[in-house]
């Protein structure tokens, strides 16, 4: 359509189906657990690293039920929606700096601030655990990405892989059997091919 929007694709037939139609465009889809709702991002222009002055809405997979999740100015994005359907853990902007929120979908317009950085050290990127008991998340200090692990409360940050000043670990995503979390890497300080890696969710000492 020349802008972001999200479809819906038969992986039988390779049929795709147009989900969103927002002039403004659409990204970043996460599926509900029960697979009947997405969480997105709009206005969507193109891909980027950070999206500014966007927000969250929720749609049915049909394309009904529109709703916006209320935002306040600086941006949303990174949606993951938890393993029990009930909440949705996001970055944001709110701060001035990108910091990980949870809303509870009983109550969309009061967001809950899990992280809480010191200046210039900043999370973003949340992935859930399949039992939904802790998130891990991408933690930027200075231009360095790290992979950090905290309960769902935000309680117990603790940084489980440690590659030092030679990489930038980013977008990890937990496994679905809970044994393993994978995440890119890429070299920090000169340019190589990224790498998917693994770590052990409970044993990280293993790479």
């Amino acid at each position: 359509t020349g802008i972001p929007q999200i479809y819906l694709v038969d992986i039988a037939s390779d049929s795709a189906v147009q989900i969103t139609d927002i002039p403004e465009g659409a990204c970043q889809p996460s599926w509900s657990p029960d697979g009947a709702k997405l969480v997105f991002i709009s206005p969507c222009k193109g891909m980027d690293d950070i999206y500014y002055n966007v927000g969250l809405y929720i749609i049915n997979v049909d394309g009904t039920g529109l709703t916006p999740i209320e935002t306040v100015p600086g941006g949303d994005f990174d949606p993951a929606w938890s393993p029990d359907g009930k909440s949705i853990a996001f970055t944001s902007l709110r701060t001035g700096q990108m910091e990980i929120f949870v809303v509870s979908l009983a109550n969309l317009s009061s967001p809950i601030q899990l992280t809480k950085g010191a200046q210039t050290v900043q999370s973003r990127q949340p992935a859930w655990s399949p039992d939904g008991s802790q998130i891990v998340y991408t933690v930027k200090r200075s231009a360095l990405y790290q992979i950090w692990m905290m309960d769902a409360n935000g309680a117990n940050p603790i940084q489980i892989v440690r590659s030092g000043q030679t990489y930038s670990d980013y977008l990890p995503e937990w496994s679905p059997n809970n044994d393993l979390i994978l995440f890119n890497q890429r070299c920090a300080t000169k340019y190589c091919n990224p790498y998917l890696m693994k770590i052990s969710s409970t044993d990280r000492v293993v790479l």
